[in-house]
């Protein structure tokens, strides 16, 4: 059986958060969190809404900063550095509503993502035109590279608010890739899917892996969730309760009680 351990101190890690707390007043959101991701797997994190999954996202990537506690990435702290600043390290995320500019094309989406990942001084425009007309088209050729992985070329000129529910989540994976993230964070990429949707978004978040992305998921499909995951993190009210092998967590008591249930339906 799985259990709330501690996770290990060390510098070696890909990923840690350390003992991170975060209150709202009386409200304690995260108290004494801790775990790590090593370099190339997906972990999953799993608790009721206010479980406080969310506020640990906001704090990695540094919406918020915590009330005590450690973000390691690669041994660095990035602990309440500026969101921009810690996204340009590689920690990227999505949201659950798709964050798409929905008057724009599918393809411009993607264009514009890449300039704001990848910010270009206006003087650089006038005094370096042949390097910007370069990067133009490295940027122009990854991002057709990203709609085509998946399965967006299509609808490239379509615009973001006119296209389906599943393609919309897609596009906004796109847009989070556009950063070239080295940690992935995935907030309910699969949640409102049909089961056809929910196979073919699973089948693209293992391709990222592969491609040799880290990825941390939020998901509250039990299915999708237990079949992508390397390992699971469980939380409830605010607090680690469990942390394991996908069927660890499965037979976790507490979890079993806080979370689950008892069908055997995942």
């Amino acid at each position: 059986m799985a259990e709330a351990r501690d996770t290990p101190r060390t510098e070696k890690m890909f990923f840690s958060v350390d003992q991170i707390t975060k209150r709202f007043g009386g409200l304690v959101a995260n108290e004494e969190i801790s775990f790590f991701i090593e370099r190339g797997e997906i972990l999953g994190i799993i608790g009721h809404n206010g479980a406080g999954k969310t506020t640990l996202f906001n704090i990695i990537t540094g919406v918020i900063r915590p009330d005590s506690g450690r973000v390691v990435l690669e041994g660095e702290d990035i602990t309440g550095k500026a969101t921009a600043k810690i996204a340009s390290k590689g920690v990227v995320r999505t949201f659950q509503a798709s964050t798409l500019f929905a008057h724009m094309s599918a393809l411009d989406n993607v264009i514009t993502a890449h300039y704001l990942a990848n910010k270009v001084p206006f003087w650089k425009y006038l005094v370096q035109t042949g390097k910007v007309k370069q990067r133009e088209t490295l940027i122009r050729k990854r991002t057709e590279e990203l709609l085509d992985f998946f399965g967006l070329s299509a609808q490239r000129h379509e615009l973001a608010s006119s296209l389906p529910f599943g393609h919309q989540r897609a596009l906004s994976i796109c847009i989070a890739l556009a950063a070239e993230p080295k940690l992935l964070l995935l907030d309910e990429p699969v949640t409102g899917m049909n089961e056809s949707e929910t196979e073919e978004m699973m089948a693209h978040i293992r391709r990222i892996r592969d491609g040799g992305i880290t990825i941390a998921i939020i998901e509250h499909d039990m299915r999708a969730l237990m079949g992508l995951s390397d390992r699971v993190v469980a939380l409830n009210a605010g607090r680690k309760i469990a942390e394991g092998l996908p069927d660890e967590i499965r037979v976790n008591e507490e979890v079993i009680e806080s979370y689950l249930g008892r069908e055997e339906d995942y």
